[in-house]
């Protein structure tokens, strides 16, 4: 017997999350509910741990809009960055993996080219600044971002690559913004291309 399981659809999803709150003991807003879905998209093993983390963390009777952006904003931005290291690590596998969980979760074609065109940017900023042999407080200043974790990435990802191949996956990007933009191809597939051009540069 073959049993099959359709991923739910939005409206399907809200009304589960409630559910989900409510067995739970708590309560969510509809607009905290659909936030949760922005944030998470369809996966509900993940829509679930989030819940569990909502109600420890909701000050109120209901778990508003704000504590969902306060407790979920990050997950979304840790896949993106996951994404953009796996691919400038050409570890095609694990970037696949990242980019199409992005495009299940509903993050749009747009949105990850632009987040990965704003990380090259301090890659490149990180790549002059080291070209020119500037000190760590030059580089910072240069690039433009505190001393941090990803600080330390960027001239990491900076080291292993050379000026004229970051500005090489400048025009992979450009060449994938205007497919997006023109319809040439569908964004999944634009996404895929763009993901094994940069993995194979």
């Amino acid at each position: 017997k073959v049993q099959v399981f359709p991923a739910l659809r939005r409206e399907r999803l809200h009304d589960w999350i409630q559910d989900k709150v409510t067995t739970k003991g708590g309560r969510i807003s509809p607009a905290a509910a659909r936030l949760v879905v922005d944030f998470a998209g369809a996966n509900l093993w993940s829509i679930s741990n989030e819940i569990d983390k909502l109600l420890l963390y909701a000050a109120g009777p209901m778990i508003s809009e704000s504590d969902v952006r306060e407790t979920m904003s990050y997950s979304r931005d840790a896949s993106e960055f996951a994404m953009v290291d796996a691919m400038m690590a050409r570890q095609t596998d694990v970037a696949q993996r990242l980019l199409h969980q992005l495009l299940d979760e509903g993050t749009k074609a747009p949105q990850i080219i632009a987040f990965v065109v704003r990380e090259l940017g301090l890659f490149l900023k990180a790549r002059e600044a080291l070209d020119m042999k500037l000190s760590p407080k030059e580089i910072q200043v240069k690039v433009g971002i505190a001393p941090s974790y990803r600080l330390d990435k960027a001239i990491r990802h900076a080291k292993a690559c050379t000026l004229e191949e970051i500005r090489q996956v400048y025009g992979m990007l450009l060449d994938a913004d205007m497919s997006v933009k023109t319809g040439a191809m569908s964004e999944e597939l634009t996404l895929d291309i763009l993901l094994a051009d940069v993995c194979q540069r």
